[in-house]
């Protein structure tokens, strides 16, 4: 709970992007009007992270 915590307090510094629902677990689901999420997923995936990219339209 403490990472999933961490991972909205990261999310919500990051004005671009927005969290989805009220994660009360360890599932964070995050999206953005203003930039193209498949590419945050690229740039994510990079450093290592590991994610579902599951939204269409990417905006």
């Amino acid at each position: 709970m403490e990472t999933s915590k961490r991972i909205q307090k990261g999310i919500k510094e990051i004005p671009e992007l927005f969290i989805i629902g009220r994660p009360d677990l360890t599932i964070v689901a995050f999206g953005s009007n203003d930039v193209d999420i498949f590419e945050v997923n690229d740039i994510m995936s990079s450093k290592g992270w590991h994610l579902n990219a599951l939204q269409k339209p990417n905006r």
